[in-house]
């Protein structure tokens, strides 16, 4: 299954009249600023926000389940254990084991010291509206801040003391960006990610 952007170039330029100048932002500089908000907002909401595929391998420490890195869990096609690091590996029939989708958590009776490699489609079926928006913005405000040279938004400023303050991205006190209301929006989302899943 082939990952899904969160927004076209097209529906960008029909949503954002700004972006209308295919000649100052051309196609890829915006599918380029898109995967990179996808980046962004994935890693700060701990969730994939539209289909993704993917196999990873989890080392298990304590025997039991295996929590994968991703929440919301659409479907597993493929469960491999080593026992050993000189053993083979050894797939899984998917009647010996359980999935719990919404939490991302393979139950099985993993061993401890085992390695474990699964592979499993995870996310959103789509974007929320909030996340497209967030998205429509992020592009914008980096699009055009590559063309005016202007990259931050305006926080605090004083005429008299000559003295300006822009906002900076700071994932500890909510700006992920450091655009003021692409980090709003972010921050109005659910958050999924658990100190387990790091």
């Amino acid at each position: 299954m082939a990952d899904t952007p969160y927004q076209s170039a097209a529906a960008i330029r029909a949503a954002v009249t700004d972006l209308e100048d295919e000649g100052l932002f051309p196609d890829a500089l915006i599918q380029s600023l898109v995967a990179e908000f996808e980046e962004v907002a994935e890693e700060y909401r701990g969730v994939a926000f539209t289909t993704r595929s993917v196999t990873a391998e989890y080392h298990v420490c304590i025997g039991g389940p295996v929590r994968l890195y991703h929440p919301k869990l659409r479907s597993v096609s493929s469960v491999a254990v080593t026992y050993s690091p000189a053993g083979s590996a050894t797939t899984l029939v998917s009647s010996q084991y359980t999935v719990d989708n919404e939490n991302g958590i393979v139950v099985y009776g993993f061993p401890s010291g085992a390695t474990t490699a699964v592979s499993y489609v995870h996310g959103f079926d789509s974007p929320p509206n909030v996340i497209i928006r967030a998205c429509r913005q992020y592009v914008r405000a980096c699009a055009k801040s590559d063309v005016s040279g202007v990259s931050r938004d305006v926080v605090a400023q004083s005429s008299d003391g000559f003295y300006t303050r822009y906002s900076t991205p700071d994932r500890s006190m909510g700006r992920p960006t450091g655009y003021v209301e692409v980090d709003r929006l972010l921050n109005s989302a659910p958050q999924y990610r658990t100190p387990l899943v790091a």
